[in-house]
C-alpha cells in the first residue's frame, strides 16, 4: 500500500503543477498579453475555472501528504520561512480573481492582487521545492539557490501560462499568445510544458523522507482506494475543461 500512497501523491502534485502553473502563468503575464480592462476581464475568466480546480488539486495533495505520511509533515515545519509568502502570494490572488468587477481604483487593485499573488505564489513555490531538494525539507534553501529555483520555475510557468493562452483565450490576449507559442500551436505548447513542470516536484518530493513512514496498514487500506478516485474524479474534470 505504501508504494501506492507514494504514487497517489506524486500524481496530485503533478496535477496541481499542471493546473495550477498555467493559471499562476497567466496571472504573471496579464499585463502583457491584456493591453486593456475588457481583455483583462476576458483573461480573468479564462482563469477562474483553472484556478477553483487548482485550488482541488493542492487541497487533494496536501490531503494525501497529511493522511498517508503524518510523520513526515512534522519535519516540515522549517519551511514556513518559504510557505508564508507562497501562501499569501495564492490568498492574494484569489483574493483579486473573487473582486466584484469595476472600472478605475477597484479594477486597478484587481489587477494588481493578480498579478502580485502569482508572482509571489511562483516565487514561493521556487523557493519550497529548493528547499525540499537543497535543504531537505528541514530547513530554507539559502538565498542564492531559491531565487534561481524560483527563476527558473518562473520561466516554466510563463511558457505554461502562454501556451494555454493560446488555447483558452479569444481575442486579441489569444491573438498574442499564439505568436509566442509559434506555428505549431497550442496543443503542442501545453503538451511540452506539461511535461516539463511536472518534473520540479517530483524532483523535490524524491527528497522527502518517505520510505517507511506511511500511515499504519489498516488506515491505508481505505485511503488509497479514496485517493485513487479522487485522482479519477479530478482528472475527469481537468480533461473536461481542456475539451470544452
Amino acid at each position: 500500500m505504501e508504494p501506492l500512497a507514494v504514487i497517489l501523491l506524486g500524481c496530485f502534485a503533478v496535477g496541481y503543477f499542471v493546473v495550477g502553473g498555467a493559471g499562476l502563468g497567466l496571472g504573471t503575464l496579464l499585463p502583457l498579453l491584456a493591453g486593456n480592462a475588457a481583455e483583462r476581464v476576458a483573461l480573468r475568466r479564462a482563469t477562474a475555472p483553472l484556478t477553483r480546480l487548482a485550488a482541488l488539486w493542492l487541497l487533494a495533495t496536501g490531503s494525501a501528504l497529511a493522511a498517508c505520511f503524518p510523520s513526515v509533515v512534522g519535519e516540515l515545519d522549517g519551511m514556513w520561512p518559504t510557505l508564508g509568502p507562497l501562501m499569501g502570494g495564492l490568498l492574494l490572488r484569489a483574493w483579486g480573481l473573487r473582486l466584484p468587477p469595476g472600472a478605475g481604483r477597484r479594477a486597478v487593485r484587481r489587477d494588481v492582487a493578480l498579478v502580485a499573488g502569482s508572482w509571489l505564489a511562483v516565487v514561493g513555490w521556487g523557493w519550497s521545492l529548493a528547499s525540499l531538494v537543497d535543504g531537505g525539507g528541514g530547513r530554507p534553501a539559502g538565498p542564492a539557490t531559491g531565487l534561481l529555483s524560483a527563476a527558473l520555475l518562473a520561466c516554466l510557468l510563463v511558457a505554461h501560462g502562454v501556451g494555454f493562452a493560446a488555447l483558452r483565450a479569444t481575442g486579441a490576449p489569444f491573438q498574442r499568445a499564439r505568436q509566442l507559442v509559434g506555428p505549431r500551436g497550442a496543443w503542442p505548447s501545453v503538451a511540452l510544458t506539461s511535461v516539463t513542470v511536472a518534473v520540479p516536484p517530483l524532483l523535490a518530493g524524491s527528497q522527502l523522507p518517505l520510505a517507511g513512514r506511511a500511515a499504519p496498514l489498516g488506515v491505508l487500506a481505505w485511503l488509497v482506494p479514496a485517493l485513487l478516485l479522487g485522482l479519477l474524479v479530478l482528472t475527469a474534470a481537468q480533461l473536461r475543461h481542456w475539451r470544452h
